[in-house]
């Protein structure tokens, strides 16, 4: 234990530390990106007709939600940071490259080389001038806001943190968003978050930009909250730890609502936009409940035990690697027992925390190895 904690814990934001439930929802986000890929993967060992694959669909839908929960997270870090203080564009613009980009790299590398190793798993357009101007665009994330083939699966979701990255500021200075009063800067996320309902394209990702604007209302109702709350606990804290139970149950049902919604079989765009708005109520309920004003309760602690917390600090690494490692694990599966030869459905539920403990060693590798060392040394 005490060499996880040398190695995975994480002291940011001029040292004061961080947040623990956030490092904990950051690792249930990233948890539920895995079951999505687990589902996908699993699928030529589950029979198609059974309980099993009526629940794994479930557990599919359910899983694509993670992405929406690290965006809720990011609207909130970044939109935080950025109106606390001014920041000189280029030099934050560099802090952000450094963040996303050697661990980037180094899984952008991995993957070629795979590419020539495993040619028929390969994305790459033919011919040299497709094939170069593909490798750029995926280089440059672009995957995602434009309908380009990423070649890490997940990366497109990098497309959407890097554009709120070049928007959120350019929305802040010129807008002069730091002399409004709180309450106007809701509405004016609110707004544009409805706005943005109303008006996205139909189909792909672009709806879960709202979660950002959850993000930016999370952080202005937590600063408004957070003195109130601390003033209260200091006036009765025997009283403040009833509600901060209380409020864990809030949170806990604004999970489950957040979840759940995904299942409903509401078709078509309003169906999407319906679920996306539940959703970025809920996640922003429960973040709400886990990082400020009842953090203290059973459900921002179970949030924040060690290797959940853990877990959280090495998501970003997790993230790009773990679908990689998850194909190896199927591929060697694939080859020691086919598909034909499954003995049942119950594989499925075998391997999942196997595998899932197969992922944590090669994104534990890039966390230590590039991560830590180039992204989070500051």
């Amino acid at each position: 234990m005490g060499w996880f904690t040398r190695h995975f814990e994480l002291a940011r934001d001029g040292g004061r530390g961080n947040l623990p439930a956030m490092e904990g929802l950051r690792g249930l986000a990233v948890f539920l990106v895995f079951l999505t890929h687990y589902v996908t993967l699993s699928r030529p060992w589950v029979a198609a007709d059974g309980i099993t694959a009526t629940v794994a669909h479930g557990l599919h839908t359910v899983g694509n939600v993670g992405v929406d929960l690290f965006f809720v997270l990011s609207g909130y870090l970044i939109y935080g940071a950025l109106l606390r203080r001014q920041q000189p564009f280029l030099p934050y613009l560099g802090r952000r490259i450094r963040r996303l980009y050697p661990v980037f790299i180094a899984v952008f590398v991995l993957y070629l080389v795979l590419t020539f190793l495993f040619p028929a798993e390969s994305k790459v357009p033919p011919g040299m001038g497709p094939a170069a101007a593909w490798l750029l665009a995926n280089f440059l994330l672009l995957p995602g806001l434009f309908p380009i083939t990423p070649l890490i699966t997940v990366a497109w979701s990098l497309s959407y943190e890097f554009f709120f990255y070049l928007t959120v500021p350019v929305l802040i200075g010129v807008g002069g968003l730091r002399q409004w009063a709180s309450w106007q800067r809701v509405l004016l996320f609110c707004g544009m978050g409805v706005g943005w309902l109303v008006l996205a394209p139909h189909g792909g990702n672009a709806l879960r930009m709202v979660m950002f604007a959850a993000g930016m209302v999370l952080y202005e109702a937590l600063a408004a909250s957070s003195a109130a709350v601390r003033a209260a606990k200091d006036a009765s804290a025997p009283s403040m730890n009833t509600a901060d139970n209380r409020g864990s149950w809030i949170g806990a049902f604004a999970l489950a609502a957040g979840l759940g919604c995904t299942l409903l079989a509401l078709p078509g765009h309003s169906g999407a936009i319906f679920r996306t708005a539940v959703m970025a109520v809920a996640f922003g309920v429960l973040c709400y409940v886990c990082l400020g004003a009842w953090a203290e309760g059973w459900l921002g602690r179970a949030f924040s035990v060690a290797p959940v917390r853990w877990l959280g600090n090495a998501s970003y690494s997790y993230y790009l690697i773990h679908g990689l490692a998850l194909k190896a694990a199927f591929m060697v599966l694939a080859w020691v027992l086919p598909p034909t030869a499954a003995p049942g459905d119950w594989l499925f539920w075998a391997l999942l925390l196997p595998f899932f403990a197969a992922t944590l060693v090669p994104a534990a590798a890039l966390f230590l190895w590039v991560e830590k060392r180039w992204s989070l040394t500051m």
